[in-house]
């Protein structure tokens, strides 16, 4: 397979450009600023090779000012298993690019070249957001002081100029901003790839006990975990594919529940939907209350709303429990911070 591999690069190496104007892979990174990543990619044969075989689709590469705030990537010569799954996790097959959208889509659930991940065989996942903010209209009434026509909308205003901005969901609910979107690059075959400039790494997801750990706000939940059998702690880690809705303390404290309150078991294991991967898209497309690890039952819906900026967005409810963070993506699944625990 190895060989199989070097041969494909090599062949790849001769081949033309896609379109001459178009840098390969390495050259983007070191043009946009992400030099360090490209070099981090160089320093593991596997990633190497993938990339110059074309198996990238899209990259996702932090820029060279994330490095100096990150022990992440601590080596370069040979790197370690952690640092290599971390490259592999800034990595998809397809190509995926956003405009300005007029209406965006809903959250996109992309799964990358990450395999080191219990989800039923699937490779793990980011969820993309995309949002459009209205800026302003100077540049509406700029143009048409220029003699271009002036854009109106339907309450005969100047129209807005609206700017697209992409949030990614990871590891321990981290959130990665792109701040230089829809780079192509060519690669080896007969399109082209898409180079994402991000803000920092991606955090590689964790167990559900280690996430909700290192959350300070969920801190009532970590100690559940730990004080209930023993069994339930190694069972929700284990399971391959499960949503998770965890309360806030302050949700858990306005319940009157303490980490020595009685039946913390069933009232864990009532807000956890095995075999389902919840990711706010997913749960948009819920058909029916989920059953929860318990037999209990949860009803999921979304309401679509406008915020202060004329940015569209969606709020989750979790029979009465809202949303409050999503998509905070597990080693098993993904897992929500809710503001209540859900009345029954």
């Amino acid at each position: 397979m190895e060989l199989l591999i070097t041969a494909i690069s090599l062949l790849c190496l001769s081949l033309r450009p896609v379109a001459a104007s178009v840098p390969g892979l390495f050259e983007a990174l070191n043009l946009y600023g992400a030099s360090d990543f490209a070099a981090a990619l160089q320093a593991s044969p596997g990633l190497l090779d993938a990339a110059i075989s074309g198996q990238f689709g899209t990259v996702f590469a932090p820029i060279d000012s994330s490095f100096s705030d990150s022990s992440q990537y601590p080596s370069r010569v040979p790197l370690n298993p952690k640092e290599e799954q971390i490259g592999w996790y800034h990595d998809t097959i397809a190509p995926l690019s956003w405009g300005n959208y007029t209406d965006p889509p809903d959250p996109l659930v992309v799964g990358t070249i990450d395999s080191k991940a219990n989800l039923g065989g699937r490779n793990q996942s980011i969820v993309v957001n995309v949002t459009r903010t209205a800026s302003s209209n100077t540049s509406s009434l700029r143009a048409h002081r220029a003699g271009l026509p002036l854009l109106l909308d339907r309450y005969g205003q100047p129209q807005l100029q609206w700017t697209s901005y992409a949030e990614i969901s990871t590891g321990l609910g981290d959130v990665v901003h792109v701040v230089n979107p829809n780079l192509e690059f060519a690669k080896c075959g007969s399109t082209n790839g898409v180079l994402h400039i991000v803000d920092k790494y991606f955090t590689v997801p964790q167990l559900l006990s280690d996430t909700a750990a290192q959350i300070p706000e969920l801190s009532i939940f970590t100690e559940l975990l730990n004080t209930s059998c023993s069994c339930l702690k190694v069972t929700l880690d284990n399971r391959a594919s499960i949503t998770a809705f965890i309360p806030t303390n302050e949700a858990f404290a306005a319940a009157g529940i303490t980490s020595s309150t009685k039946g913390a078991e069933e009232l864990v294991q009532g807000l956890v939907i095995p075999n389902f991967l919840g990711y706010t898209p997913n749960l948009a497309a819920q058909p029916g209350p989920a059953t929860t690890m318990n037999g209990s039952t949860l009803k999921i819906h979304k309401t679509d709303n406008v915020g202060p900026n004329k940015e569209y967005r969606q709020d989750f409810y979790v029979n009465d429990a809202k949303v409050v963070k999503p998509n905070i993506i597990l080693y098993n699944g993904v897992a929500h911070i809710i503001d209540r625990l859900p009345s029954i």
